[in-house]
């Protein structure tokens, strides 16, 4: 007998889509294994996370470049990428020069800054 499971909402575009797309996918792993999805066939889990995850995801799809086109059935592969996408390498120069150049606010607690400040 399958559980029954409340499958994620889409992704959605927020200004921070790394941690964004960090939690759908933790959403969607949960539910893949809740209702048993995560022992069914590659083929079926990637077109079940194609399914889910919506209008940007299925876009971002579309820009990505496959070694074979089988690849685009392979929901690890299709994991791997959209990580790749939504939080890319960060650049070490540019992170310097914003850590260094940062100044705290006038209206943000000394809790905040650190928190950007990481």
């Amino acid at each position: 007998m399958e559980a029954h499971a409340r499958a994620p909402d889409p992704l959605v575009k927020t200004n921070d889509m790394a941690s964004n797309w960090h939690s759908w996918r933790e959403d969607f792993i949960v539910f893949m294994k809740i209702t048993g999805y995560i022992n069914k066939p590659n083929e079926i889990r990637a077109n079940l996370l194609k399914n889910r995850i919506g209008k940007i995801g299925i876009d971002a799809i579309q820009t990505m470049t496959f070694n074979r086109p089988q690849d685009k059935d392979n929901m690890d592969i299709l994991i791997a990428k959209l990580e790749e996408f939504f939080n890319p390498p960060k650049n070490e120069v540019v992170e310097r020069f914003q850590f260094f150049t940062r100044d705290k606010k006038q209206n943000e607690t000394i809790e905040q800054y650190i928190s950007i400040l990481k």
